[in-house]
């Protein structure tokens, strides 16, 4: 994406300019909020001037869709990895091992995923900031259903080769694991010794995986 404020190339040097601006961000929105957040405050906490914010961003809406679409590609690279290097791999098998080939492959999934405080805290005020601003929610609902797609199209290639299809539609499946996955997440934060929770996240997506898709005969 390139900044509305330049329409030349990033180079390396500016590159690593604007992952530092957006990783200070993800930590003053994290602690403060998007409309609690100033420039400054992210420009402080990146160690780099306001020049050299709007120098690479137009305004904080433009970093925070930068910042959407960063994270969007991140999950929907992750899972492309685990079906190339985990499920196809794996060929034809029987259902027990395609049930053990489909567990590696939530873990491998788990495993790229940040679950840290600041992360998930970051990602929750992305989607809060949305609701809250008009002007942003459309184009923010536009990014989510193409990343929906994205995801569920890889999704149902991975089913396919453990043979297995969805009960319910793309949409409501990525809707019940999405929200299985966040709701662990903030469980994990607010009951970090687990005392509360009765499963792990690989096996309760995993049952979820399985109650939500059947076996193609």
């Amino acid at each position: 994406m390139v900044p509305a404020s330049s329409s030349s190339p990033i180079t390396a040097r500016r590159a690593q300019t604007r992952e530092r601006l957006m990783s200070a961000a993800m930590s003053v929105f994290a602690e403060r909020g998007i409309l609690g957040a100033s420039v400054e405050e992210i420009c402080d906490q990146a160690g780099f001037t306001r020049g050299a914010f709007y120098s690479n961003f137009s305004s904080k809406d433009e970093l925070f869709f930068e910042l959407v679409e960063h994270q969007q590609s991140r999950h929907v690279e992750a899972l492309r990895h685990i079906v190339d290097t985990v499920l196809k791999p794996a060929g034809p098998q029987t259902e027990e091992a395609q049930n053990q080939v489909l567990t590696r492959a939530i873990d491998a999934f788990l495993a790229v995923q940040r679950s840290d405080r600041e992360w998930v805290l970051a990602q929750s005020e992305l989607k809060l900031y949305a609701i809250r601003n008009p002007q942003v929610a459309a184009r923010y609902s536009a990014l989510e259903s193409e990343v929906r797609k994205a995801f569920g199209d890889i999704l149902k290639e991975g089913l396919e080769l453990t043979r297995r299809e969805f009960t319910v539609s793309f949409s409501e499946a990525i809707t019940i694991l999405g929200a299985t996955h966040e709701q662990q997440l903030f469980d994990a934060l607010i009951d970090p010794d687990g005392t509360m929770r009765s499963a792990g996240s690989t096996s309760s997506l995993y049952d979820i995986l399985v109650a939500i898709t059947r076996p193609v005969s």
